[in-house]
């Protein structure tokens, strides 16, 4: 097995940097907000109000279905998708622990130069 550098990292900055890399491109953020007002919404019904192609956000349903953001059911010869909600909040949660870490450190650094 290919061993990574990232691999030397904790599983919660592993996972944070899948989620911020899926929601690296506007369109896929734009995706997530459409998932979001509805239960189940097939691919059909993104393109009809998103300014892109069929194939194109298909691409960007894959990535996120790979990043476990999206999950997609198959209901009859067409696939539905829907938000993880389980695991957005497990990613919320995780980003918001490590980013409340960054801003305690900033905050002391802040301190001590006053001091």
């Amino acid at each position: 097995m290919a061993f990574s550098k990232s691999d030397e990292f904790s599983p919660d900055l592993q996972n944070i940097s899948v989620f911020t890399k899926a929601l690296s491109h506007p369109a896929r953020l734009s995706i997530l907000i459409e998932l979001s007002k509805q239960k189940k919404t097939f691919c059909g019904e993104l393109v009809s109000v998103l300014p892109l192609a069929q194939s194109t956000v298909s691409q960007h349903l894959k990535e996120l279905v790979k990043s476990d953001l999206v999950n997609v059911t198959q209901m009859g010869t067409n696939m539905a998708y829907s938000i993880n909600k389980r695991q957005l909040k497990v990613l919320l949660t995780q980003l918001e622990d490590n980013f409340s870490i960054i801003f305690k450190n900033i905050k002391k650094e802040k301190q001590s130069k006053n001091n």
